[in-house]
Protein backbone atom coordinates (compact mmCIF):
# COMPACT_ATOMS: atom_id res chain seq x y z
CA UNK A 1 0.00 0.00 0.00
CA UNK A 2 0.67 3.73 -0.34
CA UNK A 3 2.17 5.49 2.29
CA UNK A 4 0.42 8.85 3.54
CA UNK A 5 2.40 11.61 2.39
CA UNK A 6 4.60 13.09 5.66
CA UNK A 7 2.97 16.27 6.79
CA UNK A 8 5.55 19.06 6.50
CA UNK A 9 6.03 22.38 8.23
CA UNK A 10 7.26 25.55 7.38
CA UNK A 11 8.18 28.04 10.37
CA UNK A 12 8.74 32.04 10.53
CA UNK A 13 9.03 34.18 13.04
CA UNK A 14 9.58 38.18 13.12
CA UNK A 15 11.96 38.92 15.92
CA UNK A 16 13.73 42.92 15.23
CA UNK A 17 15.48 42.15 18.43
CA UNK A 18 18.82 41.17 18.50
CA UNK A 19 18.21 38.74 21.40
CA UNK A 20 15.11 36.13 20.18
CA UNK A 21 12.14 35.17 22.35
CA UNK A 22 10.68 32.05 21.68
CA UNK A 23 7.03 31.90 19.72
CA UNK A 24 7.47 36.18 19.36
CA UNK A 25 5.51 37.33 15.73
CA UNK A 26 5.25 33.24 15.00
CA UNK A 27 3.80 31.19 12.77
CA UNK A 28 3.96 27.38 11.66
CA UNK A 29 2.51 26.62 8.79
CA UNK A 30 1.39 23.40 6.75
CA UNK A 31 -1.00 23.18 3.52
CA UNK A 32 -3.98 23.77 5.65
CA UNK A 33 -3.61 24.92 8.50
CA UNK A 34 -1.41 27.97 10.60
CA UNK A 35 -0.45 28.15 13.99
CA UNK A 36 0.12 31.62 14.95
CA UNK A 37 1.92 33.20 18.12
CA UNK A 38 0.99 29.84 19.65
CA UNK A 39 -2.18 29.68 20.73
CA UNK A 40 -4.57 30.70 17.41
CA UNK A 41 -5.08 28.33 14.47
CA UNK A 42 -6.79 28.19 11.28
CA UNK A 43 -8.19 26.74 8.43
CA UNK A 44 -6.53 28.83 5.71
CA UNK A 45 -8.41 26.66 3.20
CA UNK A 46 -11.82 27.52 4.36
CA UNK A 47 -10.52 30.58 6.06
CA UNK A 48 -7.91 32.66 4.01
CA UNK A 49 -8.22 35.91 5.88
CA UNK A 50 -7.62 34.20 8.90
CA UNK A 51 -10.52 35.34 10.85
CA UNK A 52 -11.66 32.64 13.03
CA UNK A 53 -9.60 31.31 15.79
CA UNK A 54 -10.37 26.97 15.54
CA UNK A 55 -7.55 26.07 18.16
CA UNK A 56 -10.04 24.55 20.82
CA UNK A 57 -11.46 22.87 17.92
CA UNK A 58 -7.98 20.65 16.76
CA UNK A 59 -6.26 20.31 19.70
CA UNK A 60 -4.16 17.12 17.90
CA UNK A 61 -3.07 19.66 15.28
CA UNK A 62 -2.06 22.50 17.64
CA UNK A 63 -0.01 20.01 19.66
CA UNK A 64 1.40 18.67 16.45
CA UNK A 65 2.34 21.95 15.58
CA UNK A 66 4.08 23.66 18.94
CA UNK A 67 6.03 20.19 18.53
CA UNK A 68 7.62 20.94 15.44
CA UNK A 69 8.23 24.60 16.69
CA UNK A 70 9.84 23.35 19.85
CA UNK A 71 12.54 21.08 17.79
CA UNK A 72 13.35 24.19 15.30
CA UNK A 73 13.68 26.42 18.61
CA UNK A 74 16.01 23.82 20.27
CA UNK A 75 18.08 23.38 16.97
CA UNK A 76 18.55 26.80 15.94
CA UNK A 77 18.97 28.46 19.76
CA UNK A 78 22.19 26.57 20.00
CA UNK A 79 23.92 29.23 18.18
CA UNK A 80 22.11 32.06 19.80
CA UNK A 81 24.79 33.04 22.10
CA UNK A 82 27.22 33.70 18.38
CA UNK A 83 27.10 37.10 17.05
CA UNK A 84 26.23 37.03 12.76
CA UNK A 85 29.47 39.15 11.99
CA UNK A 86 29.30 40.42 8.34
CA UNK A 87 32.82 39.55 6.54
CA UNK A 88 35.04 42.19 5.63
CA UNK A 89 38.52 41.43 2.80
CA UNK A 90 37.45 38.38 1.05
CA UNK A 91 39.96 38.39 -1.64
CA UNK A 92 37.40 38.15 -4.16
CA UNK A 93 35.07 40.62 -2.73
CA UNK A 94 37.37 42.97 -1.89
CA UNK A 95 34.35 46.09 -1.04
CA UNK A 96 31.17 45.16 1.16
CA UNK A 97 28.53 47.94 1.59
CA UNK A 98 27.20 48.02 5.15
CA UNK A 99 23.41 49.18 5.72
CA UNK A 100 21.69 50.71 8.67
CA UNK A 101 19.22 47.98 8.91
CA UNK A 102 22.62 45.81 10.06
CA UNK A 103 23.29 47.88 13.45
CA UNK A 104 23.52 46.16 16.12
CA UNK A 105 21.21 47.98 18.96
CA UNK A 106 17.51 47.97 19.96
CA UNK A 107 16.16 48.78 17.52
CA UNK A 108 18.39 50.16 13.76
CA UNK A 109 16.04 52.13 11.15
CA UNK A 110 14.97 49.45 8.67
CA UNK A 111 13.20 51.35 6.34
CA UNK A 112 13.43 54.54 4.04
CA UNK A 113 11.52 56.71 6.00
CA UNK A 114 13.62 56.09 9.20
CA UNK A 115 16.44 57.20 7.44
CA UNK A 116 15.19 60.09 5.66
CA UNK A 117 13.81 61.61 8.91
CA UNK A 118 16.81 60.73 10.83
CA UNK A 119 13.48 58.19 13.01
CA UNK A 120 13.12 61.62 15.34
CA UNK A 121 15.96 63.06 15.50
CA UNK A 122 19.68 62.65 17.29
CA UNK A 123 17.85 61.84 20.87
CA UNK A 124 17.03 58.31 19.12
CA UNK A 125 20.73 58.49 17.56
CA UNK A 126 22.64 54.47 17.49
CA UNK A 127 23.80 53.09 20.30
CA UNK A 128 25.50 50.19 18.66
CA UNK A 129 27.62 49.07 16.20
CA UNK A 130 28.31 47.17 12.93
CA UNK A 131 29.50 43.45 13.88
CA UNK A 132 32.25 42.55 11.38
CA UNK A 133 34.88 39.80 10.77
CA UNK A 134 38.10 41.13 8.80
CA UNK A 135 39.03 37.99 6.84
CA UNK A 136 42.57 39.52 6.35
CA UNK A 137 45.03 42.28 8.11
CA UNK A 138 45.81 45.19 5.86
CA UNK A 139 44.92 48.79 5.08
CA UNK A 140 41.41 49.62 4.26
CA UNK A 141 39.15 52.63 3.45
CA UNK A 142 36.16 52.80 5.60
CA UNK A 143 33.42 55.44 3.25
CA UNK A 144 30.49 56.48 5.61
CA UNK A 145 27.41 58.30 3.97
CA UNK A 146 24.56 59.54 5.38
CA UNK A 147 22.47 58.28 2.49
CA UNK A 148 22.82 55.38 0.42
CA UNK A 149 25.92 55.48 -1.73
CA UNK A 150 24.46 55.30 -5.07
CA UNK A 151 21.99 57.91 -4.13
CA UNK A 152 25.14 60.06 -3.91
CA UNK A 153 23.44 62.54 -2.38
CA UNK A 154 25.57 65.13 0.42
CA UNK A 155 25.86 64.18 3.94
CA UNK A 156 23.72 67.56 4.75
CA UNK A 157 21.77 67.25 1.84
CA UNK A 158 17.80 68.10 2.39
CA UNK A 159 15.34 65.75 0.10
CA UNK A 160 12.03 66.33 -1.24
CA UNK A 161 9.53 63.85 -0.19
CA UNK A 162 9.43 61.01 -2.91
CA UNK A 163 6.06 60.12 -4.98
CA UNK A 164 2.96 58.24 -3.45
CA UNK A 165 2.40 54.83 -4.64
CA UNK A 166 -1.20 53.07 -5.16
CA UNK A 167 -2.81 51.98 -1.96
CA UNK A 168 -3.67 52.92 1.46
CA UNK A 169 -0.29 53.10 3.17
CA UNK A 170 1.94 55.90 2.46
CA UNK A 171 5.44 54.92 1.15
CA UNK A 172 8.50 55.36 3.05
CA UNK A 173 9.85 58.02 0.71
CA UNK A 174 6.78 60.56 0.89
CA UNK A 175 8.60 61.41 4.23
CA UNK A 176 11.11 64.15 3.56
CA UNK A 177 14.72 63.88 3.99
CA UNK A 178 15.93 66.06 6.62
CA UNK A 179 19.47 67.51 6.75
CA UNK A 180 21.31 66.41 9.95
CA UNK A 181 23.59 69.48 9.99
CA UNK A 182 26.69 67.08 10.15
CA UNK A 183 30.07 68.96 11.31
CA UNK A 184 31.88 66.00 11.48
CA UNK A 185 32.39 62.59 11.41
CA UNK A 186 34.23 60.22 13.09
CA UNK A 187 35.72 56.89 12.99
CA UNK A 188 35.27 54.13 16.02
CA UNK A 189 36.55 50.85 15.64
CA UNK A 190 36.39 48.84 18.88
CA UNK A 191 34.41 51.66 21.52
CA UNK A 192 37.58 53.94 20.34
CA UNK A 193 38.13 57.12 18.06
CA UNK A 194 40.27 56.35 15.43
CA UNK A 195 40.16 59.86 13.20
CA UNK A 196 37.61 62.74 13.37
CA UNK A 197 37.34 64.76 9.73
CA UNK A 198 35.34 67.63 9.05
CA UNK A 199 31.75 67.23 6.85
CA UNK A 200 32.54 69.54 3.50
CA UNK A 201 30.08 71.77 1.65
CA UNK A 202 28.05 69.14 -0.56
CA UNK A 203 30.28 66.22 0.44
CA UNK A 204 28.37 63.07 0.17
CA UNK A 205 30.71 60.53 2.04
CA UNK A 206 33.42 60.86 4.45
CA UNK A 207 36.91 58.67 3.72
CA UNK A 208 38.96 57.52 6.68
CA UNK A 209 42.06 55.16 5.98
CA UNK A 210 42.99 52.80 8.52
CA UNK A 211 44.81 49.16 9.37
CA UNK A 212 41.97 46.42 10.08
CA UNK A 213 43.23 43.76 12.16
CA UNK A 214 42.26 39.94 11.48
CA UNK A 215 39.25 39.07 13.64
CA UNK A 216 35.97 40.29 14.97
CA UNK A 217 35.97 43.98 15.95
CA UNK A 218 32.99 46.44 16.22
CA UNK A 219 32.92 49.34 13.57
CA UNK A 220 30.56 52.35 14.59
CA UNK A 221 31.41 55.51 13.07
CA UNK A 222 29.01 58.27 13.82
CA UNK A 223 28.65 61.42 12.58
CA UNK A 224 28.62 65.09 14.77
CA UNK A 225 25.56 66.71 14.37
CA UNK A 226 23.99 69.95 16.07
CA UNK A 227 21.98 67.75 17.98
CA UNK A 228 24.38 65.39 19.18
CA UNK A 229 25.92 62.08 17.59
CA UNK A 230 24.44 59.88 14.92
CA UNK A 231 25.63 57.04 13.47
CA UNK A 232 26.55 56.53 10.36
CA UNK A 233 23.46 54.79 8.35
CA UNK A 234 25.47 53.47 5.05
CA UNK A 235 29.57 52.74 5.00
CA UNK A 236 31.82 50.74 2.42
CA UNK A 237 34.79 49.21 3.22
CA UNK A 238 37.57 48.00 0.62
CA UNK A 239 41.11 46.81 1.27
CA UNK A 240 43.54 48.73 -0.30
CA UNK A 241 46.43 46.85 -2.71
Amino acid sequence: TEEAPIERFVITDSQRIIDPKKWRKSSVMSTRFRLVNRTELYDIIKDPGQKTNIADQHPAQVAKMRNAYEEWWEDISKTFDQTTELHIGHPNHPSATLTTHDWLNSYPSWNQGMVRDIWGGAKKAYKGHWAIKVLSSGEYRIDIFRYAPEAKKAINATLPPGEQVPGGSKAFRSRPGLNIEATHGVLRIDDKDIEKLPVEENQTHLSFKTTLEKGSHKLSPFFVTSKGRLGAYYCTITKLP
